[in-house]
């Protein structure tokens, strides 16, 4: 895959996250209960795509 595919589609990964992060926000904010597993799955998905860009 060339760089600007690989860019492409961490982008698109971004974006993703970005849907799920803000649609847990939106139910949490209506006082719906989002388990804590999921939220510490997004957690370790950030951190490890962190890991991946900055290659700590």
């Amino acid at each position: 895959m060339s760089a600007t595919n690989q860019l492409r589609a961490d982008h698109d990964q971004v974006k993703r996250l970005e849907k799920i992060v803000f649609k847990c926000s939106e139910e949490l904010k209506k006082g719906t209960e989002i388990p804590f597993s999921d939220l510490t799955k997004i957690t370790i998905i950030i951190s490890e795509f962190v890991d991946t860009i900055h290659g700590v």
